[in-house]
């Protein structure tokens, strides 16, 4: 459920794009029932992670629409903001084969949402600094593509959470893309990646 809430708001730029600057009516529409059906899921997933990208994404878009969009654009932006509070409110309504314990889940995630002392929030953290502490080990070519699981375990504490009994003691990628990227391949390839997006924003006819 957290790798879907993911790739939902992964794509949610993209959604809110055609809900807004589409030029035909019925493709904005489209643009608002994806827009509608994309927050309940990611509701209903309990993904933290999900839900803090959408505040991010939303704050985003909030500043880009006060600071470039026209009058029409606002109002577009505005009726979006609805449709986008609407799923969000009847999501955890809607009938759905994820089982949860708590009699309040919603409200238990949101309470939680910046926790990092407890449960899947400590978790998270521990598993960041083993994974760096990895990357910093290997820092030139890093423990290599695929190599963060069979590596994991060697950093790892005895009672990192990330860690489980069995054949396969621990996930096959991390919870963090950027710092399993490092951990795999390196700093020399973090840098070279972050001066390839640099010359790609300097490109002509970049905008």
């Amino acid at each position: 459920r957290n790798l879907a809430a993911q790739f939902i708001v992964c794509g949610a730029p993209f959604v809110a794009l055609l809900a807004v600057r589409a030029p035909v009516r019925w493709q904005r529409g489209a643009g608002h029932a994806l827009a509608a059906l994309s927050i309940a899921a990611v509701v209903l997933t309990r993904s933290r992670s999900a839900w803090l990208a959408v505040i991010v994404l939303l704050a985003l878009g909030v500043t880009l629409v006060s600071t470039r969009a026209d009058n029409e654009g606002r109002g577009r932006a505005a009726l979006l903001a609805v449709t986008i509070a609407i799923g969000a409110g009847v999501a955890p309504r809607l009938p759905t084969t994820l089982a949860w314990s708590s009699a309040t889940p919603f409200r238990d995630t949101a309470s939680h949402l910046v926790d990092a002392s407890t449960g899947s929030g400590a978790g998270r953290m521990a598993q960041y600094g083993t994974t760096l502490r990895m990357a910093l080990a290997h820092p030139m070519l890093g423990v290599g593509p695929g190599g963060w699981s069979g590596q994991y375990p060697r950093f790892a504490a005895a009672n990192d959470p990330s860690l489980r009994a069995g054949l396969r003691p621990t996930n096959r990628l991390p919870s963090s893309d950027l710092l399993g990227a490092v951990a795999e391949r390196g700093f020399i390839a973090l840098v070279l990646g972050l001066l390839l997006l640099v010359e790609l924003w300097r490109a002509p006819g970049a905008e």
